[in-house]
């Protein structure tokens, strides 16, 4: 709504985001005076500017997006991403770099990535950004309602009771004449009836109503907790969903699961060496890309070391030229 009025937040973060008696989400805080230097900024601040900012650009609309994908980071893993002890390595620690998305949280990890990418031109706009947001939260599990402070007078509450009431206590008239002591027969109830047959057989006991009922209680319990799981398995059987893997071989770790968060996979890291590639550059998957791969399954990522490691040769008496010699034949020099 700001954004197409022509307005720009400047500090979108935690402490100007407020939560309404109503349920309702509010920003606070819009059009003050902002800190856009590493010199006037609080640390705080610095945890949620975007990379444009921190390196002495003038905030904008999509500055506002990068700082609500951060605190909705935040919001959900409990941690700041690029969060350092001083403000300028704060600021240092985002320029032209990825936001480090988890697998781990589902359909929410792939638009928080677009809303928070390095360049301003790549990343979604504010209505992009709630479309996106909107066509993930089916997908989302609910969470547990929060208990919020809801500012009520307590002349309010003694009128709410005093509506509720359904007219004045009725106390019982007790007739003192009639109240005179008299025996009482206590008869027990019976918790089975004992039939003995003319045989001399074992008597049979008939269990009485209230038993029976309880009985039959527990069994229709067993019973529909027995229906339950078996639903539970048939449907995970039938209708669990799969996915292609998808090729991520030659991109950087970073980029990789953001592409594979959607699809609700277990992945798993393993870094490997491997000749002829840089550090941090996925080398392949496990199983392989274009296969089909249930939701909840567990992916292997193999994300390269670096070069291998080259073993030392033992120059231990050799001439200094001749060891730097054979250094250099295998390229260890």
């Amino acid at each position: 709504m700001i954004h197409s009025k022509g307005w720009v937040h400047g500090d979108v973060r935690p402490a100007n985001i407020f939560l309404g008696d109503d349920g309702r989400v509010r920003l606070a805080g819009l059009g003050q005076k902002r800190a856009t230097t590493p010199e006037s900024m609080s640390l705080e601040q610095s945890f949620y500017v975007a990379p444009e900012v921190a390196v002495g650009g003038v905030a904008d609309a999509k500055s506002d997006i990068y700082s609500l994908s951060l605190t909705l980071l935040e919001l959900v893993t409990g941690s700041v991403p690029f969060a350092s002890d001083t403000v300028a390595s704060t600021l240092a620690a985002r320029v032209d770099a990825l936001l480090p998305v988890s697998a781990d949280l589902g359909p929410i990890a792939a638009p928080l990535e677009r809303a928070a990418r390095p360049a301003p031109e790549d990343r979604s706009s504010a209505l992009e950004f709630g479309q996106a947001l909107a066509a993930i939260a089916g997908k989302l599990p609910l969470p547990e309602p929060i208990e919020t402070l809801q500012a009520k007078r307590f002349e309010e509450v003694i009128e709410q009771r005093e509506q509720e009431r359904t007219g004045e206590l009725q106390r019982p008239v007790i007739d003192e004449a009639a109240a005179v002591d008299k025996p009482v027969t206590v008869v027990s109830t019976p918790t089975g009836v004992t039939i003995a047959d003319d045989t001399g057989s074992q008597p049979l006991v008939i269990a009485s109503p209230t038993e029976v009922k309880r009985h039959r209680t527990v069994w229709m319990i067993g019973v529909l907790i027995a229906v339950t799981v078996a639903g539970v398995l048939a449907f995970q059987t039938l209708f669990t969903t799969s996915h292609v893997v998808p090729d991520v071989a030659g991109m950087q770790q970073a980029e990789a699961l953001n592409v594979l968060a959607p699809f609700k996979w277990n992945v798993v890291v393993t870094a490997q060496r491997s000749e002829g590639s840089a550090a941090g550059t996925v080398l392949g998957t496990d199983p392989e890309a274009g296969a089909d791969l249930a939701e909840g399954s567990t992916l292997t990522m193999f994300v390269s070391e670096g070069e291998p490691l080259a073993t030392l040769p033992d120059l231990t008496g050799v001439p200094e030229a001749d060891a730097i010699a054979q250094l250099i034949t295998e390229t260890l020099v």
